[in-house]
């Protein structure tokens, strides 16, 4: 399969694994023994649950690993977003320039592995 489209399967999976993040995060708040049956606690697991299912499948349609698990340090740029949206998280200066490192670095290894030599 074409590794182009891989990747943008990827994303999908690293903006699920974010957001299940965010949801850990609510988890995180409540008491103990409220944990197991929070919503956020379930929206978690499912979430990565699907992330790791779609992991599995990019790599078994044909995915170089070399390619598609740099996709997922996109994950930090999302969680930074969504975190900055949802919870009013700040995004300073060095953030801002992490972001467009990790985004600069996942597109050039996109670039390089289809038009790439």
């Amino acid at each position: 399969m074409n590794q182009l489209i891989l990747i943008g399967v990827m994303v999908v999976a690293a903006f699920l694994g974010a957001s299940g993040q965010l949801m850990l995060q609510k988890v995180s708040g409540l008491p103990i023994k409220e944990m197991p049956f929070s919503f956020y606690a379930w929206g978690f697991a499912s979430f990565y649950l699907v992330a790791v299912l779609i992991n599995l499948w990019a790599y078994k349609m044909g995915g170089k690993a070399s390619v598609l698990y740099p996709v997922i340090a996109l994950s930090y740029v999302f969680t930074a977003v969504l975190a900055y949206k949802i919870f009013g998280d700040p995004i300073n200066n060095w953030t801002a320039i992490g972001i467009t490192a990790i985004v600069l670095g996942v597109g050039l290894i996109g670039w390089g592995s289809t038009y790439g030599a």
